[in-house]
């Protein structure tokens, strides 16, 4: 085979892994995005056992807005379980489910990491090998 022949073919495997790359990056930021909103939530419900039955509270009602209301429970949430199917679900539970959340989405974004580190070696890889034919020309 031509070395120029080579070099492309070369580079356009190098440029499927690069978009490869940079598909993976952006579904690694959601999940980070949402390791992050869940410690967040985690947190929160940690910190609303600590307060009082009574206490006016700001409850989030979408995208920045929020609610004043009161407390009347501190130790049991409505948790959407899937199919807009909503149950009870007392604070360990829910901490629980939280825990789980994390730890699925957790295992997910190392799988993810670990191929990105493969995709980066093999760029790499394809990078020399262009670099080398390109050398003998």
């Amino acid at each position: 085979m031509d070395i120029e022949k080579e070099i492309e073919k070369k580079y356009t495997e190098l440029q499927i892994t690069t978009q490869q790359m940079k598909q993976l990056q952006k579904q690694i930021a959601l999940l980070n995005n949402q390791l992050v909103e869940l410690t967040l939530l985690q947190q929160s419900i940690n910190e609303i056992r600590d307060v009082k039955i009574g206490t006016s509270i700001l409850v989030t009602i979408g995208n920045g807005i929020y609610a004043k209301a009161e407390l009347k429970e501190n130790n049991e949430f409505l948790v959407n379980v899937g199919s807009n199917t909503v149950v009870k679900k007392d604070i360990d539970s829910t901490t629980k489910l939280i825990q789980q959340q994390l730890g699925e989405i957790s295992g997910v974004y190392e799988q993810m990491m670990l191929e990105l580190r493969v995709l980066y070696e093999h760029a790499n890889s394809k990078e020399e090998e262009i670099n080398k034919l390109a050398k003998q020309i």
